[in-house]
């Protein structure tokens, strides 16, 4: 997302490695969180905006047309929910490798960046 943004931040892509998977906790998908931060570093409110209460409620239209859009393609917002395993157990994370869920986990991802890609160019269409 942040290369074809070009946006590259290495402490932002060092932040999200610990969402992949829920985080273990049976939490937000990863993908969902990194897409919701990429609309924050693109509209979120910064520098005399940050004490408008009026600026920080529009910052959130692009993030709940996201959400939207990915519990509609995806059925849910948790990570266990959308790939029904429980990757904090051992049993159910082997099991889920074994029947390809690391590249089940990449589709979604290739998925959400083409939803948010898709939530960007509405807001930018509207100006």
């Amino acid at each position: 997302m942040q290369e074809a943004l070009g946006k590259v931040d290495p402490l932002m892509i060092k932040a999200v490695g610990p969402m992949a998977g829920g985080s273990r906790m049976g939490s937000l998908c990863g993908a969902l969180q990194a897409g919701v931060l990429t609309l924050g570093m693109l509209y979120g409110t910064e520098g005399e905006k940050l004490s408008s209460q009026e600026a920080l409620v529009e910052s959130f239209q692009p993030v709940i047309h996201f959400y939207r859009e990915f519990e509609k393609a995806f059925g849910s917002r948790n990570c266990p929910e959308i790939i029904h395993a429980d990757l904090s157990n051992p049993e159910e994370r082997k099991k889920w490798v074994e029947r390809g869920g690391l590249e089940e986990c990449a589709r979604l991802c290739g998925r959400t960046v083409r939803i948010l890609f898709g939530v960007i160019r509405g807001k930018e269409d509207k100006g």
